[in-house]
């Protein structure tokens, strides 16, 4: 087999010992990582092994299509001149942050605050107006690439003062 530089490598068995089924389940998965597998045969006559010439190589490469759990407890309060939210944090290996969606209520579309996630479970919208109803939701994204993202979670109103 032909590596990325262009040399000959041998491949190397991912299975310990000779299958006697015609399946396998490579549990190696790493996301982004490219790996190739070809099959052969297996016999041992006289105690010699005799192995046939692989199979064509098939190439995969995993892509995270995962999104985050939905942010869960996301709690309002609104103080002077700000709303402050907070929610229970998310515990994803791969969480790059969260977007915090805003919008009028009642019935006004949610819009992220921030273009880029933020990285605590905390946030101060200080962008707020005096007597005016808000209405938030959080949503989790992770690192993949392109970047997987949860559904929304529950919203929560407050009114600025």
């Amino acid at each position: 087999m032909e590596s990325q530089d262009g040399s000959q490598t041998i491949p190397q068995p991912v299975n310990a010992t000779p299958l006697t089924v015609t399946s396998y389940a490579d549990e190696r998965l790493e996301f982004g990582l490219e790996r190739c597998y070809a099959i052969g045969t297996l016999d041992v006559l006289g105690g010699l092994d005799v192995r046939s010439v692989l199979s064509g190589r098939t190439c995969l490469t995993f892509v995270d299509i995962f999104p985050p759990v939905v942010p869960q407890g996301l709690t309002a309060v609104s103080g002077e001149g700000a709303i402050s939210l907070i929610w229970n944090p998310n515990d994803e290996e791969d969480l790059a942050g969260y977007l915090v969606l805003r919008g009028l209520s009642p019935g006004e579309t949610l819009q992220p605050l921030s273009s880029e996630p933020v990285l605590e479970n905390i946030y101060r919208d200080s962008a707020v107006e005096p007597g005016v109803r808000y209405v938030y939701a959080i949503r989790a994204v992770d690192n993949a690439t392109p970047p997987n993202v949860s559904l929304p979670s529950s919203t929560v109103e407050d009114t600025a003062r």
